[in-house]
């Protein structure tokens, strides 16, 4: 198995302590440069595949304890990344049978190895944790035995398989154990029946983790972090890339500054599928300014990249409604329907001029732009800008998880088809995707819960922009914004009770991955 690997370590400088608590983190994000089927394996054979991974892991937490990190991050499925053709039968040797954590009497693998049986990997991440003294998130599997006597959801070859989240601590210790809720076509693993929220805390914090979509939804996110105030959020993830919306910097960066939380993300890069598992790794933090992240692009690369990280113990979150706006009269009257990545609908008009106001609506929901490019535009390479909406009619506003979206767009097109681009020709003039002035507003959303940002292009990939503000519902430039990738104003539907009318968005984030994730079974 050959290997190629991030290291993103977040450090805090030498520390004379005051009332505000720091600490050092670190993420650390593989690229699988092939991949076998997974085939007939034993259980010693697997267990022998994943040693040889959490050797490499080994490395990494060695090097993190020299730098003084205290948790260090692994990401979604990384013992098993290598394979692929995934079955129910095929991964079971790949599962250990994990215990629930003991708070009075924490169980240390490493010193008690027989204490439970089937938990040799396990042992060896929490002998990996202990030698390095320092905190470890790995994402395992978990299998948990049932009968049909006493659980009659119990599957049909007598135990649960999860996909799930173990954290050891400095001394060993199993001290927090979670299941993925919302699985994406993952046909091997069970899902709990309700979310988890496995929440332990630190020297340093108190802190819980989810896994990759679960990030998506109200159940295992919003209720998180509003009932249960963890602030601290660690987020092993396999991230499947799906543009416009879904796109990891950009995505998780949104949700960090939106919610008031620390996001330590792990993800991963497979050389097979280089535009949609790209990478795409970070720690983002409330502070509009103060991140860091590696940017998800096909390209491997190594390094260190160090940030003072402040413990949030309680942090004020005001989810405001956005104010009610007038939609203004668009200059261009002519809107464009499209499937975008063959999942998001999208109503959209392009922007002719440059500069101006255009709007367009969907079942009540509007969009404006107020615009003005850096300079007169050539239009010789055909590139043009599109505002579009995400937004249907019906929605079911009951259902706890909160799956449903509505957002606001404006990306880079070419030639009049409404698909974003995501590569500009190398040689176009800046002032034909640069704005001096920009300023979008979503009109009578049915949500609070607002995620927004703005993001630019680079040489290789794309960066997070900063040159912005927003308030309920607008965001507006406050200096020129060179090559734009994307504008957006993601808002998520969670249950709220309120009287105002809904109109809204109805796809649902599972079908949404789901139809991209499928491929990386094959």
């Amino acid at each position: 198995m050959n290997f190629m690997y991030i290291i993103i370590f977040f450090v805090q400088p030498p520390m004379f302590l005051s009332a505000e608590k720091t600490f050092k983190a670190a993420v650390f994000e593989p690229t699988i440069s092939s991949r076998t089927p997974m085939g007939n394996v034993s259980r010693d054979d697997a267990i022998s595949q994943m040693k040889d991974v959490l050797k490499g892991y080994a490395d990494v937490a060695t090097k993190a304890s020299k730098e003084g990190v205290n948790i260090l991050v692994f990401p979604e499925n990384g013992l098993i990344a290598h394979l692929r053709n995934y079955s129910r039968t095929d991964i079971e040797n790949f599962l250990d049978i994990i215990p629930q954590p003991n708070k009075v009497k924490p169980w240390i693998p490493c010193d008690k190895p027989d204490l439970y049986p089937r938990t040799e990997i396990q042992e060896t991440i929490s002998c990996i944790a202990k030698e390095n003294n320092i905190y470890l998130v790995v994402n395992v599997g978990d299998m948990q035995l049932c009968n049909h006597m006493e659980d009659s959801s119990c599957p049909s070859d007598g135990h649960y398989q999860h996909n799930t989240n173990v954290v050891y601590s400095s001394e060993g210790a199993l001290v927090s154990k979670y299941h993925k809720k919302h699985l994406s076509d993952e046909p091997y693993y069970n899902a709990p029946k309700a979310a988890e929220y496995a929440v332990f805390d630190t020297p340093f914090g108190r802190f819980a983790s989810i896994v990759s979509y679960d990030i998506l939804f109200n159940d295992t996110l919003n209720n998180l972090i509003e009932k249960h105030q963890v602030s601290n959020i660690l987020f092993p993830n396999l991230w499947l890339h799906v543009p416009p919306f879904f796109l990891s910097s950009l995505f998780h960066n949104s949700i960090a500054k939106a919610f008031k939380i620390n996001l330590i993300s792990a993800n991963v890069k497979i050389a097979m599928f280089p535009d949609i598992v790209s990478g795409g790794s970070g720690i983002y933090t409330p502070d509009e300014s103060l991140y860091r992240y590696k940017p998800f692009n096909s390209i491997p690369s190594d390094g260190y990249i160090q940030l003072q990280i402040k413990n949030i113990e309680e942090s004020e979150r005001k989810f405001l409604w956005p104010l009610k706006r007038k939609v203004p009269t668009s200059d261009n009257s002519v809107v464009k329907t499209a499937l975008m990545t063959n999942v998001f609908p999208v109503s959209a008009v392009i922007l002719q001029n440059d500069s101006g106001i255009v709007s367009v609506c969907n079942y009540k929901v509007c969009c404006s732009l107020e615009y003005e490019f850096m300079s007169n535009r050539t239009l010789k390479f055909k590139i043009n800008y599109i505002l579009a909406i995400s937004n249907k009619k019906d929605v079911d506003l009951t259902n706890p998880e909160g799956k449903e979206m509505q957002s606001c767009l404006l990306c880079p097109i070419y030639d009049e088809k409404i698909s974003c681009l995501m590569t500009l020709p190398a040689d176009i003039p800046k002032g034909d995707v640069s704005f001096r002035k920009l300023k979008m507003t979503a009109h009578n959303f049915n949500t609070p819960y607002l995620f927004p940002h703005i993001a630019t292009f680079n040489s290789k990939s794309y960066d997070i922009n900063t040159s912005w503000k927003h308030d309920r519902g607008e965001i507006e430039n406050t200096k020129p914004i060179e090559k734009v990738f994307t504008a957006i104003i993601f808002g998520r539907l969670y249950p709220i009770a309120s009287s105002a009318p809904f109109t809204v968005f109805p796809i649902t984030s599972v079908i949404l991955l789901n139809l991209i994730s499928k491929e990386l079974l094959v």
